[in-house]
């Protein structure tokens, strides 16, 4: 099956055949117990779905890589997948949507500040309780 990696220390987004899902995660170092999925764009044909380290914005700025799709920022290694209206993985088929590569954090930064990304943020409630690039809350456990 068709899946497209993204390694963005790399600048690469690559489609490759791939036994399953879970394979493709893994050639990109991806722990498949410690994933986040989610839907990058749907039509009536198709849908592309992205799999990422569930906590990649929690990571030291310093340690970590990041890529845009549109707005939403991404941090570290990604798979992205294609799905049919019923919901069944399909192969994924170029062209990929495309990816803005970042250097570092100031250039995430000024992406943020010039409105081509939106900064990543958790709300509860409405209440922000966290924005990029602040450390993860305190109540926030996480297996890094």
């Amino acid at each position: 099956m068709k899946f497209a990696t993204i390694e963005p220390q790399l600048r690469r987004a690559v489609i490759g055949d791939y036994a399953d899902l879970h394979d493709a995660e893994r050639a990109v170092g991806l722990d498949p117990n410690k994933i986040d999925h989610g839907v990058v764009a749907r039509t009536r044909r198709r849908g592309l779905s992205i799999v990422v380290f569930e906590f990649g914005l929690f990571v030291p700025p310093s340690q970590q890589s990041y890529f845009a799709i549109g707005s939403h920022l991404y941090a570290g290694n990604a798979v992205l997948y294609a799905f049919a209206p019923a919901g069944e993985t399909i192969d994924i088929v170029e062209p990929l949507p495309p990816l803005d590569w970042f250097a570092d954090a100031s250039d995430v930064e000024r992406a943020i500040l010039r409105g081509a990304v939106a900064r990543p943020q958790l709300k509860v409630n409405g209440e922000v309780m966290w924005s990029w690039p602040e450390p993860r809350p305190r109540d926030v456990r996480v297996a890094l």
